[in-house]
């Protein structure tokens, strides 16, 4: 009778055992298919922050590409402007130092026509002179 009963414990001890691996099997399952889906759950936020990210870097690179392009008009334009101010300013100087050459000339005519009408006056003064002399 005492081997029916070793027999019998030590069988309650094996099917304990045995329950008890069976637990932390359950417990393993459980825990593995827990962190799993987490992983997926992390891998799955990686995508989308990649993706959001992806379309950030194109937006990015749009404006950027968008203002150098304005940019490069603006300083076309203000260059072009530049240059019609500085033809029109040549322009400008040239028909002034033509009109200022012209009015020289016509300044030194009318000191010669004073110089000779100032000579005539002076002939006439003595003409005068002499005659109620």
């Amino acid at each position: 009778r005492l081997s029916v009963s070793e027999m019998r414990k030590d069988h309650e001890e094996q099917l304990q055992r045995v329950k008890m691996l069976k637990d932390q099997e359950i417990d393993a399952v459980t825990s593995a298919t827990s962190h799993t889906r987490s992983l997926n759950i992390v891998v799955e936020q990686m995508e989308a922050f990649s993706k959001k990210l992806g379309d950030l870097s194109y937006k990015v690179e749009s404006t950027h590409h968008n203002t150098a392009h304005e940019l490069e008009m603006g300083a076309r334009q203000r260059d072009e402007q530049l240059r019609v101010l500085q033809d029109r300013l040549t322009h400008q100087q040239r028909d002034m130092e033509a009109e200022r050459n012209r009015l020289h000339d016509v300044i030194a005519k009318m000191e010669t026509r004073l110089s000779e009408q100032t000579r005539l006056l002076e002939k006439e003064r003595w003409r005068v002179t002499a005659e109620q002399s």
